[in-house]
């Protein structure tokens, strides 16, 4: 980005209650590309996500972990208009997706 934006990520191993294995959740927070006075940057935030949610989900969780997250959290300011349909349907589109923005 013409920014440096990044994501940053930490995996962490949680006890499941009344079974032996754990949970492997993956929190990962952004800050997408925001508007500027010439450009809405839009496309960019876009492409940003598109980059990013496919590698957050399959990247193998940790070296002895073949398989990638049972959870995955991701947060941050992802710089979305409220009420720009085209927008949000980014993330609404996606069934794998929850979006708890308040």
């Amino acid at each position: 980005t013409t920014q440096c934006r990044r994501c940053l990520v930490v995996d962490l191993m949680l006890p499941r209650k009344l079974e032996e294995d754990n949970w492997r959740v993956r929190v990962a927070t952004v800050h997408l590309e925001s508007n500027q006075p010439e450009a809405s940057n839009a496309q960019q935030r876009a492409a940003q996500l598109r980059a990013m949610l496919p590698r957050l989900r399959a990247e193998p969780f940790g070296a002895e972990v073949a398989c990638g997250p049972d959870v995955l959290i991701l947060a941050g300011d992802f710089n979305f208009c409220g009420t720009c349909a085209e927008e949000n349907s980014l993330i609404s589109d996606d069934p794998l997706v929850v979006d708890a923005w308040l």
